[in-house]
């Protein structure tokens, strides 16, 4: 009995990249399981499923010093996913949200093509970066963590045998030095990697 808009910014569904996989653990697959769609990026053949995966952390020398089982994980493509939930969605494409407006009877969007809509509740799902958070609470300031993060896959070499055996069913962080890190994860074909390490230089006049 419940009608949902979804006001989306693209102008289409496949107008830009939706990144890389995305991981869910048992928690989010319970409560996408809910959702009839989305069986389509369950079942799809680029999903990997793992009724149990090790969870390891490993020192800069790719030795696991800590590592323990884990519930059911299962690695998904992002666009696969986003387009098993826009089935049956009232979705409105190119529509950027400018402000909105609250009355006695529910909210008003107003958008930047100067189209307006209104209902009863406003769900805000707009980044880090948040127009309606902005508006909601103005004085709320981001702040900058001090960390930066570079990711990318590699096809799977068997030149890099100590790291094919170390994340097999596994994520695994690489703990290094002074704050480096790696995260790492196989997603099939390719290995997916994440680096990151501390910059103290960059202050939140940097943020853009």
């Amino acid at each position: 009995s419940i009608k949902i808009i979804v006001f989306e910014r693209d102008a289409g569904e496949d107008v830009r990249d939706q990144g890389y996989f995305i991981t869910l653990h048992h928690m989010g697959i319970d409560v996408l399981e809910r959702i009839s769609t989305v069986e389509d990026a369950f079942s799809h053949p680029s999903t990997m499923s793992y009724s149990q995966y090790q969870l390891k952390v490993a020192d800069k020398s790719m030795k696991t010093t800590l590592e323990w089982t884990s519930s059911e994980l299962k690695v998904i493509d992002r666009a696969i996913l986003r387009r098993s939930l826009l089935k049956n969605i009232d979705v409105q494409w190119n529509k950027r949200f400018v402000s909105y407006t609250i009355l006695d009877d529910g909210v008003e969007v107003h958008f930047e093509d100067g189209s307006t809509a209104h209902g009863t509740l406003l769900v805000g799902c707009d980044g880090a970066k948040s127009l309606v958070r902005t508006q909601l609470i103005p004085d709320l300031q981001r702040y900058y963590a001090g960390v930066v993060n570079v990711a990318g896959t590699v096809e799977q070499n068997e030149e890099l045998l100590n790291i094919k055996q170390l994340i097999s069913n596994s994520l695994v962080q690489v703990l290094g030095d002074e704050g480096h890190g790696l995260f790492l994860i196989s997603t099939g074909r390719f290995w997916f990697w994440s680096l990151s390490w501390p910059n103290k230089n960059r202050t939140d006049a940097d943020i853009s």
